[in-house]
């Protein structure tokens, strides 16, 4: 490092230790990581919509908040990135005084984009549950309004706090250069924050699971889908390394390098929360998947096409030489004449209640060995595989 260190800087945080490399910076890495990541999530919510699409069903209003969710946590790790660019990763012996102003200005706007991208995201996680679980037990009701009471508050505490937490206001990032005034502990806020966003993680991934167990369907189904869900504990993980973090944070005055790692596991835990709720959402892209592979390695071509029952649960398979195209969901498959057989606008993707209609016009259904050819102005197959596990045809 060829540039003096600024006194105020040494006022500040101390002589800088002798054993470290004040040219050191770890922003590069950084920028990289919070990128991959950013990608990934952005990946997840194309294929969710995606899904949809191959559904032909429309998006719902889950859907949409979590793309709210995306662009504010685009918003941080852009906010991120130019801290890096400041001088965040670097030791604070190597950082201007004006970049480390600069830096604060951004923590200060990161904190509120942040806290807003970890309550939408929550409450998009929210109307999923909602939509799959119509519920009207009190227990699982409460637990609801609960988890909206945690996600709404979150971001509401930090504003508030965040807009009072130095007066002056702009003292929140002039402290270093010795300006006249009071703040209170900011490391430590943000601390407390942490652990409380991860509690509320761990809160809103425990809701779903009694419902699911409370469904008439085979034991292996409801563990399976217990298991998508509870894929979202990677948050709370990433919640929980983000907190170590955040108390190396309170630790030190070293407060630019520490703030690296702090990005990007706050760039991490909203980005793995957007993947896990959009896991749910990706069973129709899976079945299609397993379908093709299915039609490579182990169609015959052969078949009329027969249908057994096993535990309550109506397993149809069309030989692949009929007529018409085959549409496969939840473990069943349907066979539809003139029609592209779809799932129904008000049914879920996680196979909890589906239902698959066909087109107006002549329906082919074919079971056993038996072909049916029916005229339905307002054809619809209901295949309800969680509650009632029964099927019904309207005409």
């Amino acid at each position: 490092m060829d540039l003096p260190i600024d006194p105020r800087i040494v006022a500040f945080a101390g002589p800088p230790p002798s054993h470290i490399d004040l040219d050191a910076n770890t922003a590069t890495s950084d920028r990289a990581a919070i990128i991959a990541i950013l990608i990934l999530a952005l990946v997840a919510i194309t294929l969710r919509f995606t899904a949809r699409a191959v559904q032909r069903t429309r998006a719902h209003l889950d859907d949409w908040i979590i793309v709210l969710g995306m662009i504010l946590v685009g918003g941080t790790a852009g906010l991120a990135i130019a801290g890096g660019f400041y001088g965040a990763g670097k030791h604070i012996w190597a950082v201007e005084m004006g970049d480390l102003q600069q830096i604060y200005k951004i923590l200060f706007a990161y904190t509120f984009l942040y806290s807003a991208s970890c309550a939408v995201i929550k409450i998009s996680i929210l109307l999923f549950y909602r939509r799959i679980f119509p519920s009207t037990e009190p227990f699982f009701r409460v637990t609801m309004i609960f988890g909206y009471f945690l996600s709404f508050s979150y971001p509401v505490v930090i504003w508030v706090t965040m807009g009072n937490a130095c007066r002056p206001f702009e003292h929140f990032w002039t402290q270093f250069a010795g300006t006249q005034g009071s703040c209170i502990d900011i490391n430590t806020f943000f601390l407390a924050l942490g652990i409380v966003n991860m509690v509320n993680d761990f809160y809103i991934l425990l809701i779903p699971i009694p419902q699911i167990f409370q469904l008439q369907m085979s034991l292996r189904k409801r563990l399976g889908i217990t298991g998508i869900m509870l894929l979202g504990g990677f948050v709370c993980a990433a919640s929980a390394v983000r907190i170590h973090f955040l108390a190396e944070l309170t630790k030190t005055t070293n407060v630019t390098r520490a703030m690296g790692p702090i990005f990007i596991w706050s760039d991490l835990e909203p980005c793995i929360a957007i993947v896990s709720a959009c896991l749910p959402h990706l069973a129709p892209l899976r079945h299609i998947l397993r379908q093709k592979l299915s039609s490579v390695f182990g169609a015959d071509g052969t078949g009329s096409g027969t249908e057994t029952v096993t535990g309550g649960k109506v397993w149809k398979d069309v030989g692949s030489n009929s007529n018409g195209p085959l549409f496969t969901y939840g473990g069943s498959k349907y066979f539809g004449g003139g029609e592209r057989l779809r799932l129904g606008d008000h049914d879920d993707e996680v196979e909890l209640t589906n239902r698959v209609t066909a087109g107006p016009g002549k329906t082919d259904i074919r079971c056993g060995s038996s072909n049916k050819t029916e005229d339905r102005s307002k054809p619809e197959i209901h295949v309800q595989t969680s509650h009632t596990q029964t099927r019904e045809r309207r005409a």
